[in-house]
């Protein structure tokens, strides 16, 4: 089992995400775990806007509209 499904089997992972969206709005959201690997959680709007304001950050097989 990858390091990220073992991550997830743990339910912090879910936790992480449901505090990132409770967080202070049009605030960033980052988190990092043990394999070196971070993420930045975005609420909707926040995607939709950093799509429109920067769309070469989302490849086109990453963009899901």
């Amino acid at each position: 089992m990858s390091d990220i499904y073992s991550f997830l089997w743990e339910g912090e992972f879910i936790q992480l995400v449901n505090q990132a969206l409770k967080d202070a709005k049009g605030s960033f959201y980052s988190i990092g775990y043990s394999s070196n690997k971070n993420f930045i959680f975005l609420t909707p709007e926040q995607y939709q806007y950093l799509k429109t304001a920067q769309p070469e950050l989302f490849p086109e097989h990453y963009q899901k509209d």
